[in-house]
C-alpha cells in the first residue's frame, strides 16, 4: 500500500462544511485511504475558517495550515489548487498524493488508486466547455497559442471522451479529482504555468473561469506525463443535466460523488435510492455539520457571505490589473 495523503483547500463559508463532510466520507467509507494523511490548507486569509471548523478538523486528525500562499492571485480561488499542491509535494514526502475538491463525498474504497503505473490518474471532464476538437473554431486559437509556447506539434494529440456528451476532445481532465504517484514535478510545472498564465492575463476567450484546468491539460500534454483514466463512478457529477439523459447508473456503483454544490438533488432526484445506508449517512450530516439552510434567514446569510466573498475577489483583481499594467 503506498503510503499517501490526501489534500484540500477551506474557505470561510459553505466551503468548509464541505470540506468536513468530504474528510468524514473519507474516514467513513474510504477503506484504504482512510490511513492517509490528511491535510487542509487555508491559502487566503482573506477568507478565514471558524474555529468551530477548526476544532472540528483537529477532532479528526487533520493537518490544519493556515499559510497565505495564495497572495499574487487572491482574486482567483481556483490558483489555491495547484499552489497547494506544489507547496506539499516540495514540503512533504509521499508515495501518492490525492487532491479533492471540497464537494466530493468519497463513498467507496477508491481501489483504482493502487498499484498504479501512470503518472497521474483523473476522469475527463464532464462536457467539452473550453476543450477543443476537430470542428472547434472558437476555443482552438486559444489552445494552439499554447501549444505553440509551449512547443507542442497540434498532432497526434492525447484524446478523451466527455462524461455527459460522450464527445471526443484533447485531453482536458476535470482537475477537482487529482491523484499524483509520486513524480512531484508535475505540481511544480502545473503552478508554474497557470502562475504565469495569470500574470500575462491570458485567459480563453469566455474568461478566466477554468485556466486552471487548462493549464493543467497543457502541462501533461507538453511534458508526456501519462494519465491513466479512471471510470466516471470516480469522479460521477451530481447533476441535474446527466440525470435528465436517463442515466442507468446505480447509486451504490458510485466511487466518488462530485455534488457540484448541488446536495439537494438527493432529496429531489429518483437516481437515489432513499433505502441506501450510505445516501441516509450524508444526509445525517448535512443536518448535523448544518450545510442546507433551516429557514429563509440563513439562506440570506449564506448568499451575503458569497456576494461579499465575489465582491473581494472583484476588488484583488482590479488592484492586481492596475499594478501589473
Amino acid at each position: 500500500m503506498p503510503r499517501g495523503c490526501i489534500i484540500y483547500c477551506a474557505e470561510k463559508g459553505q466551503l468548509e462544511k464541505y470540506t468536513i463532510l468530504s474528510i468524514l466520507s473519507v474516514k467513513r467509507f474510504g477503506g484504504f485511504l482512510s490511513q492517509y494523511d490528511v491535510f487542509c490548507f487555508q491559502p487566503r486569509k482573506e477568507f478565514p475558517v471558524s474555529a468551530k471548523t477548526k476544532k472540528k478538523l483537529a477532532e479528526l486528525n487533520v493537518v490544519f495550515i493556515d499559510k497565505p500562499l495564495n497572495t499574487t492571485h487572491r482574486y482567483y480561488s481556483f490558483a489555491n489548487k495547484s499552489i497547494v499542491c506544489d507547496y506539499m509535494a516540495n514540503t512533504y514526502d509521499y508515495d501518492q498524493y490525492i487532491f479533492y475538491d471540497s464537494d466530493t463525498l468519497i463513498l467507496d474504497e477508491p481501489t483504482e488508486y493502487i498499484n498504479v503505473n501512470s503518472d497521474m490518474l483523473m476522469c475527463p471532464v464532464y462536457t467539452k466547455g473550453l476543450g477543443i476538437n476537430e470542428s472547434d473554431n472558437e476555443n482552438k486559437a486559444y489552445w494552439f497559442q499554447l501549444f505553440k509556447v509551449f512547443g507542442i506539434l497540434p498532432r497526434n494529440l492525447p484524446t478523451v471522451e466527455t462524461a455527459f456528451e460522450h464527445e471526443k476532445i484533447v485531453a482536458y481532465w476535470n482537475a477537482g479529482i487529482i491523484v499524483l504517484n509520486k513524480r512531484k514535478e508535475i505540481f511544480q510545472r502545473w503552478n508554474e504555468l497557470l502562475l504565469q498564465l495569470l500574470d500575462q492575463r491570458n485567459y480563453p476567450p469566455s474568461g478566466i473561469f477554468f485556466v486552471e484546468q487548462i493549464s493543467l491539460a497543457i502541462t501533461l500534454i507538453a511534458n508526456d506525463f501519462t494519465v491513466r483514466k479512471l471510470p466516471q463512478e470516480y469522479n460521477f457529477p451530481l447533476d441535474q443535466r446527466i440525470l435528465n439523459t436517463g442515466t442507468t447508473w446505480k447509486f451504490d456503483a458510485i466511487k466518488i460523488l462530485h455534488h457540484l454544490n448541488n446536495l439537494h438533488l438527493l432529496d429531489e432526484s429518483d437516481f437515489v435510492n432513499s433505502g441506501n445506508l450510505k445516501i441516509q449517512w450524508v444526509k445525517e450530516k448535512i443536518i448535523e455539520l448544518g450545510i442546507q439552510p433551516k429557514n429563509p434567514w440563513q439562506k440570506i446569510h449564506l448568499r451575503i457571505l458569497q456576494v461579499v466573498k465575489e465582491f473581494k475577489e472583484r476588488l484583488y483583481y482590479f488592484i492586481f490589473k492596475f499594478t501589473h499594467l
